[in-house]
């Protein structure tokens, strides 16, 4: 073979391979999910996909700090975040941004790594995969998950979670959303302007990803299993927006950095009804506050006719034999036992003698029923500004609004929450709330017939709802359920 077709085979080879990691992106249908695209199972498992990846949100002129979020692909490239006067570490701005620095602290950003929740589920996991969204600073050449799993160093580098760095700093540079030309020498340090950094691909670089399909020997996601779906939510209720609606960033950032929402409460945005009211069964409103129609009161009359029919006949039966096994003493004339024999058969028979009324009930049993009662329930639950559904992201989560008796027992409860079958990956319902198409607002309103009165209500926010139960020994009181509201079964509109 000549010497010259050695280079020519090897950069075919090279060509061809940088062809297949371009179309085996892992997460192409992610980034851009409004698209129709769709490769095979197969092509995608070739490789980890990084030109598919990162060549994606360049072409898609997301910005250079786009470039490095995988969607817990691979961790943040060290070499990519070298400046050459700041450190990764979040001491390094506290010194002119203290207060964001604070801020950021508190936020779920801030406590991506160290937060109780996730840190359970890692020990139980172990993946890097689990890594690379919530500790991106981890170093894979050096460190290794099994032993941050075991003992984690909460002072290191990696335990500062999502840090600015992993936002700000790109190739040597800091990058920032605002412009700052003309204003250069205003500044500390240089600022790249970069857009992107308000765009929504920014933000699916974490919190948008299908269900895993491979772990090892790199990440492969399923092709269209979705795990978490926030940013393609906003996406989808975002066409129903006016032009230049809010992005992410604009409610979910304050200029602090501090997170709007809350780490999760609700209580900001939402708008909790309730209203219990006695609902009596002789007043025929059992059933929506809609008694039986004529043809259900002839058909019970007839039932209760023939019932009563047959219970005649054995209190007849039965009274003659009482009657018998007197007569001796009847006979003899003990007026005691005879009048005991007439009392007898008096009772019996005086269940028969009772007149029906005309929807089916005798007048005692009418009277005793008026005695008893059942309960509606009616809710009505807002929320605004709301931009995705809620609850969102991790599918553990659930809303769940909760009625006890005077015994403390649960009697209603309605969750809202995205259920999939892990089977099949399938969704087998969806109850979350709902931003209205053209507005920020969810709103879901229903009533329910309770048998028990309803003493005390709650709105619990759940961030490990179906697993609660199995975990809940593992973690302080307060961290796996949020209670929103605890109080009577009967409150005007209230806001937290």
């Amino acid at each position: 073979m000549k010497n010259w077709r050695i280079p020519l085979l090897a950069g075919t080879l090279v060509g061809l391979l940088f062809l297949l990691g371009f179309l085996a992106s892992p997460v192409r249908k992610q980034i851009q999910s409004v698209e129709s695209f769709h490769l095979p199972g197969k092509l995608r498992g070739i490789g980890p996909g990084c030109a598919g990846c990162h060549f994606n949100v360049k072409f898609a002129l997301d910005g250079p700090a786009a470039s490095l979020l995988s969607k817990g692909v691979h961790s943040m490239r060290q070499e990519l975040l070298e400046h050459p006067f700041f450190t990764t570490a979040s001491e390094d701005c506290v010194g002119c941004h203290s207060g964001v620095h604070d801020s950021w602290q508190q936020s779920a950003h801030g406590r991506s790594f160290t937060n109780p929740i996730f840190q359970h589920a890692f020990k139980r996991d172990r993946k890097a995969w689990c890594l690379n969204c919530h500790a991106p600073l981890w170093d894979p050449d050096t460190m290794d998950p099994e032993a941050i799993a075991s003992t984690p160093d909460m002072k290191s580098r990696y335990a500062e979670g999502v840090n600015c760095s992993v936002c700000h700093i790109r190739d040597g540079a800091i990058v920032g959303p605002n412009d700052y030309s003309g204003k250069e020498n205003e500044l500390f340090h240089p600022v790249t302007f970069d857009p992107g950094l308000r765009s929504e691909s920014f933000c699916a670089g974490c919190h948008q990803f299908n269900f895993v399909q491979e772990l090892e020997p790199f990440v492969i996601y399923a092709d269209d299993a979705v795990m978490q779906n926030t940013v393609q939510e906003f996406l989808q209720h975002q066409k129903t927006m006016p032009a230049n609606s809010k992005g992410c960033v604009d409610c979910h950032f304050e200029p602090d950095h501090n997170l709007a929402s809350n780490n999760g409460d609700p209580r900001p945005a939402l708008t909790l009804k309730l209203q219990m009211r006695p609902v009596s069964d002789s007043q025929g409103k059992m059933n929506n506050d809609q008694g039986p129609g004529p043809t259900e009161r002839v058909e019970k009359r007839k039932r209760i006719e023939l019932e009563a029919n047959r219970a005649r006949k054995r209190i007849e039966v039965e009274a003659n034999r009482e009657q018998k096994q007197l007569a001796p003493e009847v006979n003899r004339g003990t007026n005691h036992a005879a009048l005991e024999a007439n009392q007898k058969r008096h009772e019996l028979q005086a269940p028969m003698n009772r007149k029906p009324t005309p929807d089916g009930s005798s007048e005692q049993n009418r009277s005793e029923s008026q005695q008893k009662f059942h309960y509606n329930l009616d809710w009505t639950i807002e929320m605004e500004n709301l931009g995705h559904h809620y609850p969102t992201g991790d599918l553990f989560r659930i809303l769940t609004l909760y009625a006890f008796d005077k015994s403390d027992r649960e009697i209603y409860r309605y969750d809202f929450r995205k259920e999939v079958r892990v089977i099949d990956r399938a969704i087998v319902r969806d109850t979350t709330l709902k931003p209205e198409g053209g507005s920020y607002r969810a709103f879901r309103s229903d009533s329910a017939l309770l048998q028990t009165k309803p003493v005390r209500c709650e709105l619990v926010y759940r961030l490990q709802g179906s697993i609660e139960p199995r975990i809940a020994p593992h973690f302080q009181p307060g961290i796996l359920r949020k209670v929103l509201y605890s109080g009577p079964c009967k409150v005007d509109p209230k806001s937290f």
